[in-house]
């Protein structure tokens, strides 16, 4: 029953038979306490079946917190046994938990071989302890790094998360100078200047990623989820130009002259053309924009589902819009939301570009926007 235990098995038969007599099996309920923290004894406790809970006191609360736990064919409580110190810890049960349980004090007392026994199992404790001691060295210097990584990752991505920010505020300065002083020098409402708008942006984008060793692909320019993502992109798009069509036959039902239905389905026709390709593109940029600012905010802010960066996200691409009026900022923020929620299934902007694109260029279209 017990060679299985590595602390017992540099006995030899004879010495491995006299320590089974010596102990005694227990049996235990499910949260039963084997041993508390702070007692005083010299047992070791060998788990036949079943398996254990470890608990250390948190002393501000007083209360019990659960650290680890240990199976069955392992042991517990080699140090006490070792040293006839407290206990370091409490251990409870789970369900139908058996041990085996030897006593230094009982092994003294009853056997004439037990300093032989106890310098073998003493022996065989240190080398486990030093064994764990190195194991778990490891496994903390390891998580170290991690936290260390995680750490320097989230303040990268928020000082790219700052730039952005601040390049976008220039970008919206650049809209009031050009509007107040040379209203006459650019359109604000031009493709051309949508373009500058975008480069103001972008170009302090790609630099600070190279900078900070952000990778492309964690801001949606990846072929992970690349099937996902267009079919996402399709299947709402098409749900999307359904409902604008239904509401645009409504428009046309009830007032004249609009002819909106009639566009709709010229629509698909004006796909191929050379200002489509150019409002794609444009479409994909922004959502690149937008990735990468929901995206930093995401990882600086320890956000896991992501809702929170969506909603900080799509209220700073409103607010850029303020130049353009209270209209352009509600349609931004609302829309805003429904493409990062569309990001945020499948991490890859080629599905959010394509609704962004068809959605908006038919709004272009039959000129509602």
């Amino acid at each position: 029953m017990l060679e299985k235990f590595d602390i017992l098995g540099y006995l030899n038969e004879d010495q491995l038979k006299e320590v089974e007599k010596i102990g005694e099996i227990k049996k235990y309920s499910q949260e039963e306490l084997i041993v508390k923290e702070g007692e005083y004894s010299s047992e070791i406790y060998f788990i036949i079946s079943g398996a254990v809970d470890l608990l250390k006191v948190e002393t501000r609360t007083n209360t019990n917190i659960k650290f680890g736990e240990i199976l069955a064919g392992e042991t517990f409580g080699e140090m006490s046994f070792f040293d006839e110190g407290p206990r370091t810890c409490s251990v409870i049960a789970q369900p139908n938990t058996e041990v085996y349980i030897l006593s230094r004090t009982q092994l003294l007392e009853n056997v004439d071989d037990a300093q032989e026994i106890i310098k073998i199992i003493d022996e065989a404790i240190t080398y486990d302890v030093s064994k764990r001691l190195r194991y778990w060295t490891t496994q903390y210097t390891a998580n170290l790094q991690e936290q260390i990584d995680q750490l320097k990752e989230r303040n990268n991505f928020g000082l790219f998360f700052v730039i952005i920010f601040v390049m976008s505020l220039i970008a919206i300065l650049i809209n009031s100078c050009l509007d107040d002083f040379f209203p006459n020098f650019l359109n604000l409402y031009s493709v051309a200047f949508i373009w500058i708008h975008l480069v103001v942006i972008v170009i302090p984008a790609l630099i600070t990623l190279t900078k900070f060793n952000i990778s492309l692909d964690q801001v949606g320019v990846t072929k992970i989820n690349f099937k996902k993502s267009v079919l996402d992109g399709l299947i709402i798009s098409g749900l999307g130009i359904i409902l604008i069509g239904l509401i645009a036959f409504g428009i046309d039902l009830i007032t004249t002259g609009n002819q909106l239905t009639s566009k709709i389905l010229k629509f698909p026709i004006s796909l191929v053309s050379v200002m489509s390709f150019t409002y794609f593109i444009h479409s994909y940029i922004q959502e690149f924009v937008r990735a990468t600012v929901q995206t930093a905010l995401q990882r600086f802010l320890l956000d896991e589902k992501g809702y929170f960066s969506v909603f900080i996200a799509a209220i700073l691409f409103g607010m850029f819009h303020v130049s353009l009026g209270t209209q352009a900022i509600l349609v931004t923020l609302v829309a805003g939301e429904i493409f990062g929620l569309i990001y945020l299934r499948s991490y890859n902007l080629i599905g959010v570009s394509l609704v962004h694109y068809l959605l908006g260029y038919l709004f272009i279209y039959i000129s509602l926007i």
